[in-house]
């Protein structure tokens, strides 16, 4: 009986909790988690190589006694010349018609590279740290995307960007997990927004970049460089709070939650923010996890497949929609640069729209807009082509929204434990639908089919998507839960958050004795 109410005890007591003696985001969590999102601009990058380092310039047949259209292959054609604008791996290498197949394939190895290390980086994160594994996949991320600005053949690119991509994505996902764990509850929507603002200012700097530095290789390195800065910090970068205390290391992470300082510029009562997080350290149970996890128990399963999904749609419209606007008409530069400036116009609404209904809705309302815009596209006649590039704009745009709430509701509803693995897992079936979504785009351009085949496809994905995701609860006033067992014992919350407030009676008294314990506790 005694061991039980021990139990019951440490079970009422969660890693959130900390943030009622430490700031949620004082000065020194401010200095780190801006400090980290530098590391946004330079992700951006190889995103902006595939655009204009792996772009097909304007090219004309210049085989004697052959003529025909600008930008179009013939087939007694031998040999072409290329427009002077830029450089890229098609103008060196001359994948244009025939060869062709080889430049996307270069792209795409990216992305498989980013699917692999999907695979593996989540559970390495998980095991071994936040910190050495954001050093260790930006290490990897910077040898070899700067390698490949050296290299002298297409077999060669591939693999170092396969290489690249797995340090990419592995960065990716841990500096956001990073960075959602330093933060207490109530900053985690804003550091979620501010960190696609990031994104957007990165495609910005990557777009000037690529405007006045005309040559590929030059591009490639001027891009990647600069990531072998963060090695000066190693000293002063520090490891997670939560993930020091999942794994033992509570000493630690006290010395690290004490730099956060007290709520209201009070002093921090040491003795009690050990209580906590030894109450907190109580609630955990030593174990391995495997993929499996997500399919044992009711709600995690549930949770599992729906954003499964989402995570599926969501990169999968990103990476189709993104990739059209790359062959629209008119200037490369200026077409990515109205994208980019729809992206970060978009932040700040959705910033104060999750803060104010939550995530759930938001996230299913975006997806069922996708879907009404794909749909809209078809029902406009093609004479009316500016209304038509808009919409398209818009759509692509708007995508950007889907990270921001996918990454989000994932960082939230899953527990510490597993929560770096979750994240890696869902990327990775995101990975699968990058890698369909160049073959998907390219029906666009298959006489007979024109967009209605691929507009039909997103329509249908995004529409689906947007039904399963209400599947979820909302997060907004959830704890980030530290066990599996704590998020299957808690009450879920499938009401619509009004103005920054819990959505039905249930959340209320939750978040209200979650308080009172805490304070009976302490």
């Amino acid at each position: 009986m005694g061991e039980k109410d021990n139990n019951s005890s440490s079970s009422s007591i969660e890693f959130d909790d900390v943030f009622q003696l430490v700031n949620s985001f004082g000065r020194y969590q401010k200095a780190v988690y801006f400090g980290s999102c530098i590391l946004v601009l330079l992700m951006a990058f190889p995103f902006g190589m595939l655009v204009f380092g792996f772009a097909a310039p304007s090219f004309q047949c210049n085989t004697p006694n052959i003529t025909c259209p600008q930008k179009t292959c013939c087939d007694n054609c031998t040999s072409y010349s290329f427009d002077k604008a830029f450089t890229s791996t098609v103008t060196e290498w001359h994948l244009i018609c025939g060869r062709a197949s080889l430049n996307a394939a270069i792209q795409t190895s990216m992305y498989v590279g980013m699917l692999f290390g999907d695979l593996i980086c989540g559970r390495l994160s998980d095991t071994f740290g936040r910190k050495k594994c954001i050093f260790i996949y930006n290490g990897i991320m910077v040898i070899f995307g700067f390698a490949s600005s050296f290299s002298n053949s297409v077999p060669l690119m591939a693999v170092l960007w396969f290489v690249m991509g797995i340090g990419l994505t592995g960065l990716v996902i841990s500096q956001y997990i990073y960075f959602m764990e330093i933060v207490g509850p109530k900053y985690r929507t804003m550091a979620g927004n501010v960190y696609e603002l990031f994104w957007a200012v990165g495609f910005f700097i990557s777009t000037l970049l690529a405007y006045f530095t005309r040559d590929w290789r030059n591009l490639c390195m001027i891009s990647t460089a600069p990531g072998a800065l963060l090695y000066l910090f190693w000293r002063i970068f520090p490891e997670s709070p939560r993930w020091l205390v999942a794994h033992d290391h509570l000493e630690e992470a006290n010395f690290i939650l004490l730099k956060y300082g007290g709520r209201k510029n009070q002093a921090i009562d040491e003795e009690r923010l050990k209580n906590v997080i030894a109450r907190v350290r109580q609630t955990q149970r030593k174990k391995v996890f495997d993929l499996q996890i997500f399919c044992r128990t009711p709600k995690i399963r549930k949770w599992s497949a729906a954003l499964g999904y989402n995570w599926f749609a969501s990169t999968f419209l990103n990476t189709a929609l993104f990739l059209y606007v790359s062959n629209l008409s008119g200037n490369i530069y200026l077409n990515f640069t109205i994208l980019q400036v729809i992206t970060a116009l978009k932040q700040p609404i959705l910033w104060i729209v999750l803060k104010t209904f939550g995530r759930r809705i938001p996230h299913a309302m975006v997806m069922f807009l996708i879907g009404i815009l794909c749909l809209l596209l078809l029902a406009i006649p093609d004479k009316y082509h500016t209304i038509k590039t808009g919409l398209f704009m818009t759509a692509s745009g708007i995508t950007y929204c889907l990270w921001t709430t996918t990454f989000m509701i994932t960082c939230e509803i899953y527990p510490t434990v597993v929560r770096n693995t979750a994240q890696a897992t869902g990327s990775c079936i995101g990975r699968i639908g990058a890698i369909a979504a160049p073959f998907v785009a390219m029906l666009g351009r298959t006489p007979g089919t024109g967009l209605t085949v691929p507009m039909v496809v997103f329509a249908v994905i995004s529409l689906t998507a947007g039904a399963i995701s209400l599947f979820v609860p909302e997060t907004l006033f959830t704890p980030m839960h530290q066990t599996i067992e704590e998020a299957e014992a808690a009450t879920d919350d499938y009401g619509i958050p009004c103005c920054g407030k819990p959505g039905n009676k249930s959340s209320k008294t939750e978040v209200g004795l979650q308080q009172s314990l805490m304070d009976t506790q302490l």
